[in-house]
C-alpha cells in the first residue's frame, strides 16, 4: 500500500525532477516509509512506499525485473503462489516481496495475462524498456484509486488527485455537473468524472497498453475481468463456498507489519475476527457512535467468549471542523455520510497504536444479500416469474427483517415492477430543492436517476459496480491511507465473489434471514450471539446530528459564505429544515461540497463557476 506518480511526454514538456517530487511527496502520507523517482523513456515516475510485505529495501519502488519498470499502490495477496509458478517456469526473484512478483509475471506472461492472474487490490504503471510500451491497470473491483488527466502532451497517472492538480493547476477546475449531482442527488464515483473537470478514474477491471509519449500517445483500454453471476457448468470443479470464504479472509492476513480488525457486532467483521482469534498480535477496534444503533453489548459478548485484545474509540472528539477540512483535503472531494468520520477514527487509533495493516467487512452485503432494500427485489423477481407461493411465503419469513408487514413488502415489489416495466417520461422528475442553487448551476441540473430492479442479482452488482461500493472504496482508501495505514477488503476479493454471486436467489434470504448463504458457510465459526441475529444493524453515524445540532454554526457559515454554490434562499430553508428535523442528508452534502469549494477555490482566485 503506497502512493505513486507517472508522467508520460516528451522532454520538452515534463516536469523537472524537483518539481515532480514536490508534487509525489503531497502523498507522504500515502508512503512515509520511502521515496524514489527516477526517469524512463519519455517520463518519470515516483513512488512512496509504506512498507508491508517484505519490508527490506529491497523491494522499494520503482521496482525493476529485466525489461520492466513498475510502480503499483496495493496488495498482490497470491504472490507466493505466483512465485512458485515462475520459478517452476525459470523465472527467478531477488525480493520476498509482491511488488517483484507482479513485475516478472508481466515480464513472463504479458499484462493482459499478469493482471487476470493476480488476486489482491491495486492501481499499478509498468513500463517496458524494451518495447517502450506502457501499462496501467486497476483491479477488479476498484478497491484502489487510480487517477489520470491530459496536460499539455502529458498523461499523468497518479494515487491521488492532488499530484495531478499540482502539476497541472489549470485542470484544477470544478466539474459543475458532478457537484450538482452529489448535491441534489447524492451521487458520486459512479462514473469516471471527478470533482475536477480535467481528472478521471481509470476503470475498473481494465488495463490500457500506450504507446507514444503522453497526450499524443494512443491509449489501447482492454478488460481482463467481467462479473460472473452464473457458476461454472461443472459443479464437481466448484469449492464450497465455505472453503473459498476462509480461503479469501485468511490470504488477506499475509503481512509482515501487525495488524488489526474493525469489530461491530455483526456477522461480516465477527467471521473475520473469528479466524484471526488465536493470533495474539492481532489487535481489534470498535466504536459506538451516538445516535446510532448500540451494538457494544453484542461486541463485548464475542470480545469476551474469544478473549481478544481489544478497545473501544472515543469517536466523538473526531466531530469538528478540524476533522471535517483534513478529510477533505486528503480525499480530495467531498464524502456523503457521518459514517466517514467514525470510520477515521477508529483507523487513526489504529494507526497510533502502531498497526499497518487492517480489515474490514465492508462488501459482504452486496455479496451475500444484507441490505434490507434487496427484499422487494427478491419478490419481485419471484413474481415475474409466476413464483406467487414462494414470494408470499418469504415475505412472511423476512417481516421481522425488514421490519415490515407481508403486505407492504408485496406492494412494494408490485411497484417495483410496475416502475421498471412504465416508461420513464411518465415520472415526473425530481430535482429536490434546485431553487436553492447558484444560478450558475442551474443548467447542471438534471433529474434523479430512476432505477427499479426485479433481478436480485443485477440489483446486488449493481451496488457492487455502480452505486455503494465504488463510492466506500474510494472514501475507504482515503481514510486510511490518511493515516499511513493499508485497509484490506476480504469479501471483495474475486474468487469470493465469483463463488458467492451465483448462489441461488431463494438461498440468499432464506430462514427468514438475510446473508443466509455466508451464515450457513460460517457457522462453525460464530457464537451463536452473533449469527441469531435477525436485524440489520445500520452503519455508524448521523448526519442530521452533525449537521443539525454539532457542526450546526460552522455549517451555517459555510454554506452562507458559499454564493458560487447556492442562492440567497439557502440559508433560509436550512434553518427551516433544521427546526422540523428532515432532509438533514441533503444539508450535510450542502455542508460539506461548500466546504470542500472553500478550501479549493479561495474568492481571491479566478473561479471556474465564473468563467
Amino acid at each position: 500500500m503506497c502512493g505513486f506518480l507517472v508522467c508520460l511526454g516528451p522532454p520538452e514538456v515534463l516536469p523537472d525532477k524537483g518539481k515532480f517530487t514536490n508534487a509525489l511527496n503531497l502523498q507522504h502520507h500515502r508512503g512515509p516509509d520511502d521515496v524514489q523517482v527516477i526517469s524512463i523513456d519519455e517520463g518519470l515516475m515516483g513512488f512512496r512506499r509504506l512498507s508491508i510485505i517484505d519490508i527490506n529495501p529491497r523491494s522499494n519502488q520503482p521496482i525493476i525485473y529485466k525489461d520492466i519498470i513498475l510502480v503499483f499502490n496495493g496488495e498482490i495477496y497470491n504472490y507466493l503462489e505466483l512465485a512458485k509458478q515462475l520459478n517452476n517456469e525459470g523465472y527467478f526473484l531477488n525480493t520476498k516481496g509482491d511488488s517483484e512478483v507482479l513485475a516478472a509475471c508481466i515480464h513472463a506472461w504479458g499484462a493482459g495475462q499478469a493482471f487476470s492472474r493476480a488476486r489482491g487490490m491495486w492501481g499499478a504503471v509498468a513500463f517496458n524498456s524494451t518495447t517502450k510500451e506502457t501499462f496501467v491497470s486497476r483491479d477488479r473491483l476498484g478497491i484502489k484509486p487510480l487517477w489520470y488527466a491530459s496536460y499539455k502532451n502529458l498523461s499523468i497517472i497518479s494515487s491521488e488527485i492532488k499530484s495531478i492538480l499540482f502539476l497541472a493547476p489549470s485542470l484544477k477546475v470544478p466539474n459543475l455537473r458532478t457537484i450538482v449531482d452529489y448535491t441534489l442527488h447524492g451521487i458520486l464515483d459512479e462514473n469516471e468524472s471527478t470533482f475536477f473537470d480535467g481528472v478521471k478514474s481509470f476503470p475498473k477491471g481494465k488495463y490500457a497498453s500506450i504507446v507514444g509519449s503522453g497526450g499524443t500517445s494512443e491509449w489501447k483500454v482492454n478488460s481482463f475481468w467481467e462479473i460472473k453471476k452464473k457458476s461454472p457448468q461443472n459443479p464437481a470443479s466448484i469449492c464450497s463456498l465455505e472453503e473459498v470464504l476462509e480461503e479469501s479472509i485468511t490470504i488477506h492476513f499475509r503481512r509482515d507489519v501487525k495488524m488489526g480488525i474493525a469489530l461491530s457486532g455483526g456477522i461480516d467483521s465477527s467471521i473475520i475476527a473469528s479466524l484471526a482469534k488465536n493470533d495474539n498480535t492481532v489487535k481489534f477496534y470498535s466504536v459506538v457512535p451516538p445516535d446510532s444503533a448500540d451494538e457494544s453489548n453484542l461486541i463485548d459478548m464475542t470480545v469476551s467468549q474469544w478473549s481478544l485484545d481489544h478497545k473501544y474509540v472515543d469517536c466523538m472528539k473526531y466531530e469538528s471542523m478540524k476533522t471535517i477540512d483534513l478529510l477533505l483535503s486528503k480525499l480530495d472531494q467531498p464524502f456523503k455520510a457521518a459514517q466517514t468520520i467514525y470510520q477515521y477514527a477508529i483507523r487513526k487509533a489504529a494507526a497510533e497504536d502502531g498497526v499497518r495493516v487492517f480489515l474490514i467487512g465492508d462488501g459482504a452485503d452486496e455479496v451475500f444479500g444484507g441490505y434490507k432494500f434487496f427484499v422487494p427485489t427478491l419478490l419481485s423477481e419471484l413474481i415475474v416469474n409466476f413464483k406467487l407461493f414462494q414470494a408470499f411465503d418469504f415475505a412472511n419469513r423476512l417481516q421481522r427483517f425488514t421490519g415490515k408487514s407481508k403486505l407492504s413488502l408485496i406492494f412494494a415489489a408490485l411497484r417495483q415492477i410496475i416502475f421498471k416495466l412504465t416508461p420513464r417520461w411518465l415520472f415526473k422528475s425530481n430535482t429536490q430543492k434546485k431553487y436553492l442553487l447558484s444560478s450558475s448551476l442551474e443548467k447542471f441540473v438534471r433529474p434523479a436517476p430512476l432505477h427499479a430492479f426485479i433481478s436480485l442479482k443485477n440489483h446486488m452488482i449493481y451496488r457492487l459496480l455502480v452505486s455503494g461500493i465504488p463510492y466506500w472504496l474510494r472514501v475507504e482508501d482515503g481514510i486510511s491511507m490518511s493515516c499511513s495505514l493499508e485497509t484490506r477488503v476480504p469479501y471483495l476479493d474475486h474468487l469470493l465473489v465469483e463463488r458467492a454471486l451465483p448462489e441461488p436467489i431463494d438461498k440468499i434470504f432464506a430462514n427468514g434471514m438475510n446473508k443466509s448463504t455466508l451464515r450457513i458457510a460460517s457457522s462453525r465459526l460464530l457464537p451463536y450471539h452473533v449469527k441469531s441475529q435477525k436485524q440489520k444493524l445500520q452503519r455508524p453515524g448521523n448526519s442530521q446530528r452533525l449537521v443539525f445540532k454539532v457542526l450546526y454554526t460552522d455549517a451555517l457559515k459555510v454554506i452562507s459564505e458559499c454564493d458560487e454554490l447556492f442562492s440567497k434562499y439557502a440559508v433560509e430553508q436550512f434553518k427551516r429544515d433544521r427546526a422540523l428535523g428532515k432532509n438533514g442528508a441533503f444539508w450535510f452534502r450542502a455542508f460539506l461540497v461548500s466546504r470542500w469549494h472553500t478550501l479549493n477555490f479561495p474568492k481571491s482566485e479566478t473561479l471556474g463557476l465564473k468563467n
